[in-house]
């Protein structure tokens, strides 16, 4: 992995001050019609077949998610949902409301 150097203030720790360290190098994001195309020039399988297949990957995984379900893709990683809410003094106080946030965990 491609990684660049920078420095930073560090303000917690045993030794505080300025510091160097390492931040993932990143290049443009990759779209679903690049990936279709590389996957097509390395099997038999068309460009648009293959981006079909992505959509349907896409929308079989968010369905999954949504339902509660973890979903794990090989080597490639696990997706699964999380949320963070208020804490309620009962159990009748908890509502959809109470949730602050979701987002989607990817653990590779």
């Amino acid at each position: 992995m491609r990684f660049v150097i920078v420095q930073r203030m560090i303000v917690v720790g045993l030794t505080p001050g300025m510091k160097f360290l390492a931040r993932i190098f990143r290049n443009e994001p990759v779209d679903f019609e690049r990936i279709a195309e590389e996957i097509s020039e390395n099997s038999t399988m068309s460009s648009g077949d293959v981006m079909g297949v992505l959509r349907q990957l896409e929308k079989v995984i968010m369905l999954h998610i949504l339902d509660g379900t973890t979903v794990k893709l090989g080597a490639l990683g696990t997706f699964s949902a999380i949320i963070n809410a208020t804490a309620c003094a009962t159990k009748e106080e908890v509502k959809a409301s109470t949730i602050k946030r979701v987002w989607i965990n990817f653990r590779p």
